[in-house]
């Protein structure tokens, strides 16, 4: 979701509640950019739009010197706002804090103090630090598949995808999320879409074309189809030896696979 829906959508959810909450709720958002010391050119696009609603708005302007002039977090206070509220000024902190694809200690010390204050454990909070940082990663490295691969080898990784998770359980089958990622791989042809799912059903690995990636391709493209994996718990060993053929496809070290296998699976793991 673009940062101006987000931070719209926030203060929309908020309605009626009172200034000083909308005012504690513009800072919980507006210090997330600056928890690190230093905004990142990705985290300013949600300061623009927080800046934009406060402007307009007379007795929230002034949250705006407070926001700029800040150098502490603001008082974590228990607040009367509806679930949705709480849920939508969480992920938009997330979303901020994690915008860089990796998270710093005082980034990751304020997302706890929020989440505190917002309701949630430490184990919720950790597991969604974990899996928001994965999915910028995931997704950056999709974009950069689109820019990098030709027509064949996104059609190649596509099927390498629908292999993987016809070897994992129902829940993970039906999860929309990997179909999506398939067809920002396929340029949402649906077409093409349903071929993939035909040739990942029907054709051996050897059948498929020749393909050649770098080591940095392999890596993060082995690291999300063992994500897939271990997502569903107790991945099916024949997941494990299609993972293991496809990295003999890339001509992936066997020692630095094991490697990448148990740094996957601890993570998941510790998600869980």
């Amino acid at each position: 979701m673009k940062p101006e829906k987000q931070i719209n959508e926030i203060f929309q959810e908020l309605g009626g509640v009172s200034n000083p909450t909308k005012r504690w709720v513009a800072q919980i958002i507006g210090y997330s950019a600056t928890a690190d010391r230093m905004v990142q050119p990705s985290e300013t696009p949600y300061l623009m739009a927080l800046f934009q609603i406060l402007r307009s708005d007379p007795e929230l302007a002034p949250v705006l010197q407070e926001i700029i002039r800040s150098t502490t977090p603001p008082p974590m206070e228990s607040v009367n706002i509806s679930a949705k509220a709480s849920e939508l000024i969480f992920r938009c902190v997330l979303d901020i804090c994690t915008s860089d694809q990796e998270i710093q200690a005082e980034e990751y010390a304020y997302i706890n103090q929020v989440g505190t204050s917002l309701g949630l454990s430490r184990a919720e909070v950790h597991q969604r630090v974990n899996a928001a940082v994965r999915n910028r990663i995931k997704t950056t490295f999709f974009r950069q598949l689109l820019r990098a691969l030709d027509s064949g080898g996104r059609y190649w990784v596509a099927v390498m995808v629908f292999k993987i998770i016809n070897r994992c359980g129902e829940n993970i089958v039906r999860d929309p999320q990997y179909v999506k990622d398939i067809q920002s791989l396929l340029h949402n042809d649906n077409d093409r879409l349903e071929l993939v799912k035909a040739d990942a059903q029907n054709k051996t690995l050897e059948e498929l074309p020749n393909v050649r990636f770098d080591k940095d391709t392999s890596t993060s493209l082995l690291t999300y189809l063992l994500e897939i994996l271990c997502s569903d718990g107790a991945p099916h060993g024949s997941g494990w030896n299609l993972i293991r053929d496809i990295a003999g496809l890339l001509n992936f070290e066997l020692k630095d696979l094991e490697e990448l296998i148990n740094t996957v699976r601890s993570e998941v793991v510790l998600d869980h």
